[in-house]
Formats: C-alpha cells, sequence, structure tokens
C-alpha cells in the first residue's frame, strides 16, 4: 500500500529501531527524512536501502543542542514542503547506576530523551495543523521501563522516557481538535546496539523472563509504528502499544 505524497521524519535514523522504521516507511512509500547524530552510521543506512536512494534524505544533528535541531528541520522543509509522519525514536542510555549518574550524564540524556522530541513535536506538529495532507501522526518511542522502572538501564533513561510517556498525552491532547492522533510504542528489552553496549553478555538471559520466550525485535517495533500511521489507527490518540512480549503485563 503505496502512500504517494508522504513525507516523514525519523530521528535516531541510523539506530537499531531507527533503522527498521525508516525501511519499513520507505517501502509503503513515504518519503523519509533521517536525523542522526552518527555521519557513518546514516551512510551505511543509504546504502542498505540504495533501492529508495531518491526517497531517503539524511541529516546530521546533534539533539542536544536545538539549533542544530532547527537547522535540520530547515532542511528538510527545503527539500519537502511538509512533514505529515513524526517519529521521535532518537534515545540514549547508558547503563549508568543511580550512584555514578553525573549530572552531565543526566542533563544529555533528558535533552536527547525528552527536550528533543518535544520541541521537534512543537514545531512539526505546528505545521501539521494547516497541512491537508493526511495521516497526520506524531509517534514517539518510550520504553517498558517508563511503565515499571528500570535495574540495569539508568535511572536517567527510565525517567526521562517516563517524561516522554506523559509528552505523548499532552500533544495528544493538545493537537486532537486538528485530527492529528500522537501516540507512542513501548519497547521491551530489545536485542540492538545500544542494548548490547550497556547489558552486554546478560542480554540473552533476558529471554526466560519474557513470557513470549524471544527478545523485541527492532521489526516487531517498527510494525507497531507502521499500525500508528495505517488509517485503522485514525481514530486512537494518547495510546501506547506494549512491544515486549507480554513483560509489562506480567509485572
Amino acid at each position: 500500500m503505496e502512500k504517494q505524497g508522504q513525507v516523514a521524519l525519523v530521528t535516531g535514523a541510523a539506530g537499531g529501531f531507527g533503522q527498521a522504521i525508516v525501511k519499513k516507511l520507505l517501502e509503503r512509500g513515504y518519503v523519509v527524512h533521517g536525523l542522526d547524530y552518527h555521519r557513518e552510521h546514516l551512510k551505511r543506512l543509504q546504502q542498505s536501502c540504495s533501492t529508495y536512494a531518491r526517497e531517503l534524505h539524511v541529516h546530521v544533528v546533534n539533539l542536544e543542542l536545538l539549533d542544530e535541531v532547527e537547522i535540520a528541520l530547515q532542511a528538510v522543509f527545503k527539500i519537502s514542503s511538509y512533514v505529515n509522519i513524526l517519529v521521535n525514536c532518537a534515545g540514549v542510555c547508558t547503563g549508568t547506576s543511580i550512584w555514578e549518574m553525573s549530572q552531565d550524564e543526566w542533563d544529555k540524556t533528558y535533552a536527547i530523551n525528552v527536550r528533543a522530541p518535544f520541541f521537534l513535536s512543537q514545531r512539526v506538529g505546528e505545521q501539521m495543523i494547516s497541512l491537508e495532507v493526511e495521516p497526520r501522526r506524531i509517534i514517539n518511542i518510550s520504553s517498558l521501563v517508563s511503565f515499571t522502572g528500570g535495574i540495569l538501564s539508568s535511572a536517567a533513561y527510565s525517567s526521562s522516557k517516563a517524561a516522554l510517556s506523559n509528552t505523548t498525552k499532552n500533544f495528544a491532547k493538545a493537537l486532537a481538535c486538528y485530527n492529528i492522533t500522537v501516540n507512542e510504542v513501548s519497547p521491551g528489552t530489545a536485542d540492538t546496539e545500544m542494548a548490547r553496549n550497556f547489558i552486554g553478555d546478560r542480554l540473552d538471559g533476558f529471554k526466560e523472563r519474557i513470557p513470549l520466550g524471544r527478545l523485541c525485535t527492532p521489526e516487531d517495533v517498527a510494525n507497531a509504528v507502521m499500525y500508528f500511521t495505517s488509517n485503522e489507527a485514525s481514530y486512537v490518540t494518547g495510546q501506547v502499544i506494549h512491544v515486549d512480549g507480554g513483560m509489562y503485563c506480567s509485572g
């Protein structure tokens, strides 16, 4: 089902979840703008999506710096006059314990995980209001630890993702009158580079805690994002899909 004339913006586009989301959107016929800090990772994303070279545009941006975010947005709007799908996927987690957390790391985590999605949603959401293209959707990628708190993930990460979940609800209420929906996808323990960086070899042991018996994959998350972009989700807003193999419901 192609979506001609549809434009999506995905942050964290070169990460595990981001790449899968970008590829799904391209397959569905979207023009996609991918934002990420890692220039080399973005190049690899372009190479892996070479079939869609004309539809994929990448932008190197540090989401900690709102000036860079604005410059990236201006570049996006110069290429595509609008964005009707925003996926706030970028996130940072180090696994630093409560007792070792520094103020700098705390501030960086909140800048990327909360502040950037908020102001991107504000800026893109504002231009969506008068946009005649449908659908108009904002989708945030939160986390299971948004709802349970983290143990191996840092307190900065889990609390920032909880703040992002609340941000989802705030924007859902603010934009509902314009028929713009805002939702979130909450992954459980996933097999991604970021998770392996702070969990290491212990990651495979998490399978025993998951009722469905396997780790979350980037494709699982991308599929949930695709639901929120679909016509079937047109009456769904302020909601979360837990993509965690039953971890949240099992306690």
